[in-house]
């Protein structure tokens, strides 16, 4: 990216929920000439990004990472877990929508980040467009986490990079919690292929994605 002028406002201590979510809300659907257009929406997300308060968003370079990959492979559908207030599904959602997709599914817990998210996707235009134990993730299907330098999540990476026997022996100790329905062991059966790919967060500091395509699924 260019000078530090394009980057967000640094991550301070808060940096969400402090009721700057409802101020970009105003900020962008004030801007009526940019309805419709999700490229003029999420260009406004930004700029009160780099003008007034931080925003938890993948930004414009890790986008590119995960949009290439939504034409190289023609993506379908998409499942994102955690949508904070939508950045993720206008971006992505209208490159699945020009790749020919059909569904982006942006799942958020928050309710207000929700109804955020919701608004936001609708006056972009694009209204119309774990996981292993549901069997959302199969072979053929391409995993894509955030923030893998910056907070960073080792478990995860480990996960997805051991092999079905090496996580079936992991899961083992934590069996007997299936019952009460704290823990989740998704489907160690399934084998990744998994590679980093570097790039900045908003504010310029360095990140990566991590991208992992379901190769096969193993029956032991």
């Amino acid at each position: 990216m260019g000078p530090a002028a394009l980057f967000y406002k640094p991550e301070e201590g808060v940096f969400c929920n402090d009721g700057r979510e409802d101020q970009l809300l105003a900020f962008v659907t004030s801007q009526t000439d940019i309805r419709g257009s999700p490229e003029a929406v999420l260009a406004a997300i930004d700029e009160y990004g780099r003008t007034q308060n931080f925003l938890m968003n993948v930004g414009e370079e890790k986008g590119k990472i995960i949009t290439g990959i939504i034409f190289d492979q023609n993506l379908k559908s998409m499942l994102e877990i955690g949508g904070y207030i939508g950045y993720s599904a206008i971006l992505f959602g209208s490159a699945l929508r020009r790749a020919g997709g059909q569904e982006y599914i942006s799942l958020e817990m928050n309710p207000k980040f929700a109804a955020i998210a919701r608004t936001l996707v609708a006056f972009a235009g694009l209204n119309d467009v774990l996981c292993e134990e549901l069997e959302l993730v199969a072979p053929g299907t391409i995993v894509v986490a955030d923030d893998m330098y910056l907070p960073g999540n080792p478990p995860y990476s480990e996960y997805m990079r051991a092999s079905p026997i090496l996580k079936t022996e992991a899961s083992r100790p934590s069996i007997h919690c299936l019952k009460d329905g704290h823990i989740s062991l998704g489907n160690p059966a399934l084998v990744y292929e998994t590679s980093i790919h570097e790039g900045l967060q908003p504010t310029g500091l360095p990140d990566a994605v991590e991208v992992s395509y379901c190769v096969k699924s193993v029956v032991n």
